[in-house]
C-alpha cells in the first residue's frame, strides 16, 4: 500500500490517488469493527492527509488546477496540456460517434478518424507526434464496432459485475470497480498486455470465489454436545 501510494504520487495520478482515497474510506465504512464516530473521524483524517500530500508534492497541486484552468481551452498551436487535450478527445469521439452510432467505423480505422477530426477542429500539432485514442475504452468499442459492439461488451460487463457482486471477496469488488471507474478515462483493453493482465486477474479472482463457495458448503457444521 505505501509503495503504491508513492508511486502515485510520483507518477502524478490523479485518478490513482483519488481512487485510493475513495478505497481507503471504503474500507473504514464497510469492513472495519470500528463505532461510526470512529469511522468519521478516520475518513476525514485519510481525506485530509491526501490532500495535504497532494498540495504538498511538487506538480500534483499543478495538475489539479488544470482541470479548472484547462477544460474549457482549446488547445492551439503549442499550447496545450492533458486536460484539453483529452477534452479534444472526448469531443471528437462524441462527433464520431453521432456520424457512426449503428456500425462503427472499424478498429482499423478509428485513428485515422480521430486525427481527421483533430486536424478539422483544432489549430494544433498536439496529434502529429503522438496517437491519441479515444482515452475512454467505452467509446473505442462504440466508435470501432457501433452500438451493437458496445451492447455486447456491456452484457460481458453485466455478467462479471453479477460475479463480483456475488461473491463474498470484497477485494474482487474493489478491483473491479477500480478497473471499470479507469475504462472511462483510459481505453488500455485494446493494447494485448491490457486484455491480458485484466483477465488473468479476473479468472484468479473468480476461481479464488468458486473455491470459497465450496469449501463453505463442504465446511462440516459444527453440533451442540
Amino acid at each position: 500500500m505505501i509503495s503504491f501510494i508513492i508511486i502515485s504520487f510520483l507518477l502524478l495520478t490523479r485518478l490513482n490517488i483519488l481512487l485510493l482515497m475513495t478505497t481507503l474510506i471504503l474500507m473504514v465504512f464497510l469492513r472495519s469493527k470500528l463505532k461510526l464516530q470512529q469511522r468519521i473521524v478516520l475518513s476525514l483524517s485519510i481525506v485530509g492527509l491526501i490532500a495535504t500530500l497532494a498540495l504538498l508534492t511538487p506538480g500534483i497541486k499543478h495538475r489539479f488546477f488544470e482541470l479548472v484552468q484547462s477544460f474549457n481551452v482549446k488547445p492551439k498551436d503549442v499550447s496545450y496540456d492533458s486536460t484539453n487535450i483529452r477534452r479534444a478527445i472526448f469531443d471528437c469521439s462524441v462527433a464520431i460517434s453521432k456520424e457512426h452510432f449503428l456500425f462503427g467505423v472499424g478498429f482499423e480505422n478509428l485513428q485515422a478518424e480521430l486525427n481527421a477530426c483533430y486536424h478539422s477542429n483544432y489549430d494544433s500539432s498536439f496529434y502529429e507526434n503522438h496517437n491519441y485514442m479515444t482515452h475512454n475504452y467505452f467509446f473505442y468499442i462504440l466508435l470501432s464496432s457501433g452500438i451493437f459492439g458496445l451492447a455486447l461488451f456491456l452484457l460481458y460487463l453485466f455478467k462479471i459485475l453479477r460475479i463480483a457482486l456475488k461473491s463474498g471477496n470484497f477485494l474482487f469488488k474493489v478491483f473491479l470497480f477500480n478497473v471499470v471507474m479507469i475504462w472511462f478515462i483510459e481505453d488500455y483493453l485494446y493494447r494485448h498486455y491490457g486484455i491480458l493482465y485484466f483477465n488473468l486477474l479476473l479468472i484468479c479472482f473468480i476461481r479464488y470465489s468458486e473455491n470459497q463457495s465450496i469449501e463453505t458448503k463442504t465446511e462440516p457444521k459444527k453440533t451442540l454436545v
